[in-house]
């Protein structure tokens, strides 16, 4: 999982939630957190924080987990086109080793070569979605 991580002095009470919902996820060996900080522009708050580096951060584990075969797939749900190089990467080095997951209603990321694409259902929604307040 690669998300942004909001400043616990800037946003005390989004810092706990993520935190919490961090250690959540953590409880199934499976999941690794990878947070970066969030970026805080001068005029903050009325302009938005923002993830910096989460894309690359997410890339470079991508391609490290394809070239060193310490995955079985890399699942991606992310319409960045940023992560293109990536996948075309992942794909060139162990074919068949990327799904990019989608709404079924959604635009999705299109690779150079094609990747195996998961269209997800509102039915694949309401099953993935994580009930608990955090």
């Amino acid at each position: 999982m690669f998300r942004g991580l909001p400043n616990a002095r800037k946003e005390p009470a989004q810092n706990s939630r993520v935190s919490r919902h961090h250690n959540s996820w953590e409880r199934d060996t499976r999941v690794k957190i990878n947070a970066r900080p969030l970026r805080y522009p001068r005029d903050w708050p009325n302009e938005r924080a923002q993830e910096k580096g989460v894309d690359v951060m997410l890339a470079l584990g991508m391609v490290r987990c394809a070239l060193d075969a310490t995955c079985d797939r890399v699942i991606i749900a992310s319409r960045d086109t940023d992560l293109l190089p990536a996948i075309e990467m992942c794909e060139a080095e162990r074919p068949g080793c990327t799904i990019i997951a989608t709404w079924e209603t959604g635009s999705a990321l299109r690779p150079e070569g094609g990747v195996d694409t998961l269209h997800m259902n509102r039915q694949a929604y309401n099953r993935s979605r994580d009930p608990h307040t955090y």
